[in-house]
């Protein structure tokens, strides 16, 4: 998918002629470095994982598509609510404090980097920030096993806080 988008846009950039391709010509200058393009691929990826993890872990949860619905749309809230001010922070070429803090909060790192990366990264950020994303990312993974091993032999009870701390909590036999 990463591969079409990019496709797309040197197309649109490099084919074509007029108004389109003097806008996004611009916007692909800072992905000439082999650097940033990899930079890109891990925050993608890592973000799509991240992200992937919690909703996985809503669906080892319930047992319905309404309960599911019902936890999904906090989480979305969540999710995209802070990124809606980071991209206005950004659109507005400001580097504030808002955006120097989703940039470390790893639910919104792939988001504020990839976002940041046309401005300019200092490196140690972007290695920082990006292990600081894997390191979250393991330790999503390990609460996710105990939650989806909980949620199978727990089957047909309903999910409270209480219930869910527990089965984050409860160490493999």
């Amino acid at each position: 998918m990463l591969l079409v988008w990019a496709g797309c846009a040197a197309v649109a950039a490099y084919a074509t002629q007029g108004v389109i391709a003097d806008l996004i010509r611009p916007a692909l200058e800072p992905i000439a470095s082999p650097g940033i393009i990899l930079a890109i691929v891990y925050f993608f990826i890592a973000g799509y994982i991240g992200i992937s993890v919690i909703f996985v872990a809503i669906g080892a949860m319930v047992d319905s598509m309404s309960e599911a619905q019902g936890y999904l749309m906090p989480v979305l809230l969540a999710i995209l609510l802070p990124i809606t001010f980071l991209l206005q922070a950004i659109i507005a070429g400001q580097d504030g404090l808002l955006v120097q803090i989703l940039t470390w909060v790893p639910l919104w790192t792939p988001f504020a980097i990839l976002a940041r990366l046309g401005m300019g990264v200092e490196t140690w950020v972007l290695l920082g920030s990006g292990l600081l994303l894997a390191i979250s990312i393991v330790i999503e993974l390990v609460f996710l096993g105990r939650l989806f091993r909980a949620s199978l032999l727990a089957t047909g009870q309903k999910p409270t806080l209480k219930r869910i701390l527990e089965r984050f909590t409860a160490k493999p036999e």
